[in-house]
């Protein structure tokens, strides 16, 4: 395709001048400059163009406008000598040198106008290189090669097609092209394409089994798959133990083997014993640490939803004897009250209360609040509205019983600096935690876990054989005393 000079061609956008007429636009422009300077007046969908002869009947325009419908109108050039392009999904390692000399086809490189893209209040990139082109190519490609390596290109200046239709003018989503919405949307009752869940005529179907009938939230498989995950490699076992338990219940006789052994309590001391992890988005992605933990963590938890997690984990334990319970929630807490810290105290210290009392033998670990990442004046006041919150969690651990604080918070701090290295680059809140942050935090929690139960002993304070306390029936009278006062005075000569 040959290059095509538009740099005598101006235009302005037409929305709000319905069903505007050539001689309008002509007759106020005549009062600029003269008509025979004007080439060309097109109307389009969106914009009217208007090509002159000259580069100073141009400028005129340019600076003057014109007034249409008692509006004022401003005119723009159709097409920039710079066009800005942004490359997405080039490696970290490319050299910036090396995409100057690839996308030197294009057009003239504009010297020193490379640019590496950055995650917003970080010195983080997010991969995007940016790049200014002069006299560039009228259409660029949606996808390239840089080397071995495949990029995406986007354009102002109408550079780049539309995906839809591969013409240029107009965004993907205002393409003509486009499927209706309508037709994209997907009828959750019966996963038909072309009407939605509140008027859809077919009976309901199951997307987890693909069995007609029933919802995928009514779905028996569905809901003993996601009840053998809260277990981890214990699932099969767990089930199993509860059907034997429900088998027990409605026999009329029981059997005891003679191997079994009973505590004083009663329970059998061949129960298996579970830790319990209750937490938020972060907990969830710790993924399997130790088969022995019930993960019962949940996306969106908090201490103001804590009765409902511990419900659910106490239903899933309710057959198991549970040795230590971890909690470590307070980020959503510290998002809903920011400053209101004296609120989420209240909350930890319902919360540990509660697990107490479901679980009065276990051992309770209190996870501190992790920062969030970020230099940001709103982030920074989170922060320290959780690190008063974390104060406040290290006392009520030292002053109630079986209770530890688990110190995260340090995990992600070095020399009084956030570790950015441990959140995720793709999480723009800077609240969730990356492959790193999670080893971290899982090695603490496994240390609470398998740490041994502090003995609590009677202590009883030596007696000293050369000297006896004296009791109530010993206590000397004070005639006793005035007498043994009397025997020690020294004799007169």
């Amino acid at each position: 395709m040959s290059r095509v000079s538009r740099q005598l061609s101006i235009h302005f956008y037409t929305k709000g001048f319905k069903g505007i007429k050539h001689d309008e636009i002509l007759t106020e422009i005549s009062k600029q400059i003269h008509i025979n300077n004007v080439g060309s007046i097109q109307i389009t969908e969106k914009e009217c163009i208007v090509s002159l002869k000259d580069v100073e009947s141009k400028d005129t325009l340019v600076v003057n406008g014109i007034t249409l419908r008692n509006r004022s109108v401003n005119f723009l050039d159709v097409e920039k000598s710079i066009t800005h392009v942004t490359i997405k999904d080039a490696p970290y390692e490319l050299d910036d040198r090396y995409i100057v000399a690839q996308m030197i086809r294009f057009g003239q490189i504009v010297p020193g106008s490379v640019k590496r893209g950055y995650i917003k209040g970080t010195e983080i990139e997010n991969g995007a290189r940016y790049i200014d082109i002069l006299n560039c190519d009228p259409v660029l490609p949606l996808r390239t090669s840089l080397g071995r390596f495949e990029v995406r290109l986007f354009a102002d200046n109408n550079r780049t097609p539309c995906f839809h239709c591969k013409l240029i003018g107009h965004s993907s989503y205002q393409c003509k092209d486009r499927p209706k919405i309508m037709n994209e949307r997907r009828c959750y009752n019966c996963a038909a394409i072309g009407h939605l869940a509140n008027a859809c005529p077919n009976e309901a179907y199951c997307s987890y089994c693909n069995i007609n009938g029933h919802s995928r939230r009514d779905c028996e498989s569905f809901k003993q798959d996601q009840e053998n995950q809260g277990y981890s490699k214990h699932g099969p076992e767990i089930i199993e133990g509860r059907q034997e338990t429900k088998l027990d219940a409605h026999s009329d006789t029981h059997s005891v083997c003679d191997n079994d052994t009973f505590s004083e309590s009663g329970k059998n001391d061949t129960t298996d014993t579970l830790n319990v992890l209750i937490g938020a988005s972060n907990c969830t992605r710790l993924g399997e640490t130790d088969e022995n933990l019930l993960n019962a963590s949940k996306s969106g938890a908090n201490f103001e939803n804590f009765t409902q997690i511990l419900d659910i984990a106490v239903q899933k334990t309710d057959s198991f004897k549970v040795d230590k319970v971890a909690i470590c929630l307070g980020t959503n807490d510290i998002s809903k009250h920011k400053d209101d810290s004296d609120q989420i105290n209240l909350l930890v210290t319902k919360a540990v209360a509660q697990v107490k009392s479901a679980y009065p033998e276990s051992h309770v670990g209190l996870c501190s609040i992790i920062p969030r990442k970020g230099n940001s004046a709103q982030i920074n006041r989170l922060n320290l509205s959780a690190t008063s919150v974390n104060k406040f969690i290290r006392k009520l651990c030292a002053r109630e019983d079986n209770v530890d604080y688990v110190d995260l918070e340090k995990l992600f701090y070095k020399n009084g600096t956030i570790i950015r290295s441990m959140f995720d680059k793709a999480d723009n809140s800077g609240v969730h935690i990356n492959t790193e942050g999670a080893q971290n935090i899982n090695r603490k929690l496994d240390d609470f876990f398998h740490s041994p139960k502090p003995c609590v002993q009677e202590l009883h304070t030596p007696m000293d054989p050369k000297r006896k306390r004296s009791d109530g029936t010993t206590t000397p009278t004070s005639a006793d005393r005035m007498s043994k006062r009397s025997n020690t005075e020294p004799k007169k000569a």
